[in-house]
């Protein structure tokens, strides 16, 4: 802005540099706000090969739901994914002393494992190993290669979440 403000003393502009700051900051402001608006759309309808009509339902159908945790032996058990919710997939995990899920990646998406029970590790490519035991919360950045593993004696049981970065 330092620069605008002096070619405007220099002369070579006849405009008036409050008006034209004005402008840009409120051209700025428009780009951003519909910028915003596309990207939040194009996420919400690009998760899961999710449809528009879908994302945008889930979006403004707002309904608070419960989904009771599974009690059997399962190892995995779907909680929460689109249509019910706008881009966020949930799962109940259960791995057996010395099992893994297998490594996998976040792609675009940030994930949360939130520990119940029993220890472990997440492998995280390119990290130190976490240590991780009930009652634990670790994040999984976007972009990045994991596998979590059972390092205990009895089974690990947590939650993720996945949402869109």
């Amino acid at each position: 802005m330092k620069k605008v403000n002096n070619l405007f003393r220099k002369g070579k502009y006849s405009a008036r540099p409050a008006a034209i700051s004005w402008i840009i900051a409120g051209t700025l402001m428009l780009i951003i706000t519909v910028g915003f608006k596309l990207v939040s759309l194009n996420e919400a309808q690009a998760h899961e090969g999710q449809e528009p009509r879908q994302a945008k339902a889930a979006a403004e159908n707002k309904t608070p739901f419960s989904v009771i945790l599974p009690t059997d032996e399962k190892k995995y058990t779907e909680l929460l994914k689109p249509p019910r919710t706008v881009t966020m997939r949930s799962g109940f995990v259960r791995l057996d002393p010395g099992q893994d899920v297998g490594l996998h990646s976040t792609n675009q998406n940030e994930e949360m494992l939130v520990i119940l029970e029993g220890q472990g590790e997440v492998e995280l490519e390119g990290h130190t190993r976490l240590q991780i035991s009930g009652g634990q919360v670790a994040y999984v950045p976007p972009l990045t290669k994991h596998n979590v593993h059972n390092t205990g004696s009895v089974p690990l049981k947590y939650i993720f979440i996945v949402s869109r970065a």
